[in-house]
Parts: structure tokens; sequence; C-alpha cells
């Protein structure tokens, strides 16, 4: 068996994900899309690239084993980040960007520089 890790990151990357909404709809989401997982009021929320948001019940690790790509990471434990949209890391935000789509997402002190190091290795 031949597993070339590259094919597997873009193949994953635009493959759909069906996605149960907190109301009980059913949405197609490609990881592609989404921007950020955040943790609010209970929920777990996908920011999406058109500023759809789409809260779900499900919890935070749900969406780290679902999204497991190296392309998303964790700067918080209420957040999850996709590294394609990142355009800055300080030592307190994550800046994301896509067209005029912006967050800022704060890190914690001891997420941030290993974040750091995976944003530093993204591109390579």
């Amino acid at each position: 068996l031949n597993f070339d890790a590259e094919t597997f990151e873009s193949d994953f990357y635009y493959v759909p994900l069906m996605v149960q909404t907190s109301n009980k709809d059913i949405c197609k989401v490609y990881p592609y899309e989404i921007m950020h997982v955040a943790i609010e009021d209970r929920e777990s929320v996908l920011h999406l690239i058109d500023k759809k948001v789409i809260r779900t019940n499900y919890n935070i690790s749900h969406w780290e084993d679902v999204l497991s790509s190296r392309c998303f990471k964790r700067p918080h434990n209420s957040y999850i980040v996709n590294l394609n949209y990142v355009t800055e890391v300080t030592r307190d935000f994550v800046n994301l960007k896509y067209s005029n789509n912006q967050y800022a997402i704060y890190t914690s002190q001891r997420k941030v520089s290993r974040f750091k190091k995976d944003f530093l290795n993204f591109g390579k």
C-alpha cells in the first residue's frame, strides 16, 4: 500500500462533511470552507468563508477528530482554525482573513508556541 500524505490532504480538503445543525437540519460543508470552529454558548459553531455560521451540538473534540488534517489546529481550547486563512499569529491572537471576512481568535499561553510551530511548518 502506497500512502501519499499530500494526496490525502488535498482529497480530504474537498470531500464534503455532512453536518447536523443544532436545529436538526443537515448541511453539506467542505473543509476548505471552514475558517474556524468556535465554542459559543455550549455549542460548536462553524464560521465559513462566505460568512455563513452553522451552529451544531457537537463538542470541540468531535471537530478536532473530523478535521484531523494538518491544516486545522487549535490555538486555544475553544477554537480550531484553518491555517490556510491565518494571516498573523501574535502572543494573544491568531488573525484570519478571507476576502472581506476577518476574525481575531484568542490564543492560550499553553498552546500558542505549538500553534506557531505548526503554522511555520504549514507551508513546507
